[in-house]
């Protein structure tokens, strides 16, 4: 078996400027699936942010509302349009992927988009959470835990070991880690941008559609067997 990474669309998924002035720097949360938006807003509660969660989807339709939400915090519960989400990115001071510790890659789509836009990530690091981002783990205390970044990241599937970091990781349903990871980029504003810019370049070597199709192009080609033609010829109806 082999591993093939995930892919996303770098050539529409673009970095661009921001479409209004907030008062608060956006965290932006998108998707429902297996996702622990009771994390992010307990988390995010009296930040000095403004977290849109956006946890309609064109994947995955279900509600993933929350029972109490502060007033920072603001939910949409319908699909955004390709074309306002990516507007949602651009505005984003990060992007946050809150997922429960679930063995698939749940939120894959979310973190490829972002990185693909240069916004740095906060990624869960769930069991099946592992491919995308590369950065230390933030702790409940706000340390950071540098010895999980060498297990994540483009690395698992044997590409580039010594990248620069995208982004970075908290311990499933930990909001005092939630918190601090948050408040490390709001507090840190050129590490956001330096994590981004990494992010945008990750996306590109290893996520691309383009990579995406060499890669299972590759594959097929060694599959094929030895003197076997890849072209059919037929005989003429008689």
């Amino acid at each position: 078996m082999t591993l093939i990474p995930y892919q996303v669309d770098t050539a529409y998924w673009v970095p661009e400027p921001t479409h209004g002035q907030s008062e608060l720097p956006i965290v932006l949360a998108v998707g429902s699936e297996n996702r622990d938006y009771d994390t992010l807003t307990e988390a995010a509660t009296g930040l000095p942010v403004q977290v849109v969660i956006a946890a309609g989807s064109h994947w995955a339709r279900q509600t993933a509302g929350t029972a109490h939400l502060p007033e920072n915090v603001r939910y949409l519960d319908k699909p955004l349009p390709f074309t306002e989400l990516r507007s949602a990115y651009a505005d984003a001071a990060m992007v946050v992927v809150p997922v429960h510790d679930v063995t698939n890659q749940s939120g894959v789509t979310v973190i490829l988009e972002a990185m693909s836009m240069a916004k740095p990530c906060i990624v869960t690091a769930s069991r099946g959470q592992r491919e995308c981002v590369l950065g230390p783990t933030v702790l409940a205390d706000g340390q950071l835990d540098e010895s999980t970044t060498g297990s994540r990241g483009p690395r698992v599937f044997g590409d580039s070991p010594g990248e620069a970091v995208t982004g970075l990781y908290v311990p499933p349903n930990d909001v005092a880690a939630l918190r601090a990871a948050i408040m490390h980029l709001i507090d840190n504003p050129e590490l956001g941008r330096e994590l981004g810019a990494a992010a945008r370049e990750a996306a590109i070597n290893h996520f691309s559609i383009e990579r995406y199709v060499e890669s299972l192009g590759a594959l097929l080609g060694e599959a094929q067997a030895p003197g076997v033609s890849s072209s059919r010829t037929s005989e003429p109806a008689l």
